[in-house]
Parts: structure tokens; sequence; C-alpha cells
């Protein structure tokens, strides 16, 4: 419940900012992530039955990410998690964070699509 307050209110800011906008495609999302918030140098997403699978290569925010998962702080305030669960939601697709696996390459996020 916390993750899609803060994802619903990191949107609206997006939105504002003329970042972001409502029902925008896999394509615009990666879009966002990588060229406009300069949060990874690659992103790949992809759909497979009830879960989504996003691939961030070579994330800006490695650092961040390492030191909570090694915390086993819950990954709320991530901006990855949070604006993936808004855009979902506005296709009526409800998302939750089932997993996120560190890779060499950076991290992979694993959601079930509810």
């Amino acid at each position: 419940i916390i993750c899609r307050c803060i994802a619903k209110g990191m949107f609206e800011f997006l939105e504002s900012r003329g970042l972001a906008r409502p029902n925008m495609t896999d394509e615009e999302l990666r879009d966002l992530l990588i060229n406009k918030l300069g949060l990874a140098e690659d992103v790949e997403i992809a759909e497979k039955d009830e879960k989504l699978f996003v691939k961030v290569f070579h994330p800006t925010l490695t650092d961040f990410l390492e030191e909570i998962m090694k915390k086993e702080v819950p990954l709320v305030m991530c901006p990855y998690i949070a604006t993936l669960i808004e855009v979902y939601s506005q296709r009526g697709v409800n998302l939750a964070l089932h997993d996120a696996i560190q890779r060499e390459y950076g991290i992979d996020l694993v959601f079930v699509k509810k």
C-alpha cells in the first residue's frame, strides 16, 4: 500500500513536469527511465503469463539498491518500481514486486500481476 501511494505521488510529479503521461507504452516507459530520468543504461520489459520481468542494465542507483538490499529494507522507495507500478496500474494491471535479483549487469525486477 505504501509503495502504491509513493508511486502515484511520484507519477503525478513526473506528469506535472511534462516527463510522463497517462497510458504510456512500454517504449515510452523505457524512454522515461533511461533518457528522461537517466536511471539506467538500458531497460528490457517482458511479460510472461502472470509475471512482468524487468531487466535494468547498469542502474545509476546501483550503490543505493545494493545497500538497501543488503540491509533487507523493502524497496518501496525505488523509482523503477514506483514508476512501473503506476504505469501498469493505469493500464488496469496491478503489480506486486515478487523478487529483486542482483545481476552482474544490474538488477532483475520480477512482478506478479494481480
